[in-house]
């Protein structure tokens, strides 16, 4: 281990700069954070999909089904016309 002289006397350099002991904790709270990033880009897309899939089925709906619902076929129309990103 080496040291260093510092105005408080000796400082082993390694722990100066947080190595070993504190490496683990932070690589593991960067790693937590990135798969927190890919979970949550992963149900964004997920969502993307559904809702670009029930657009979808809604266009394949016919005029009677979609009055049951209360939409007219320019409601379906609008739906679908939006992009997947939008609710």
């Amino acid at each position: 281990m080496y040291y260093q002289f510092t105005f408080f006397g000796l400082q082993p350099v390694a722990e100066r700069l947080g190595h070993p002991g504190n490496l683990g904790r932070g690589f593991s709270l960067v790693v937590a954070r990135i798969l927190k990033a890919a979970v949550r880009a992963a149900e964004l897309v997920a969502e993307w999909q559904a809702r670009s899939r029930s657009r979808r089925e809604l266009m394949s709906l016919d005029d009677r089904t979609l009055q049951d619902i209360g939409m007219s076929r320019g409601d379906a129309y609008m739906e679908y016309g939006k992009p997947f990103w939008r609710d």
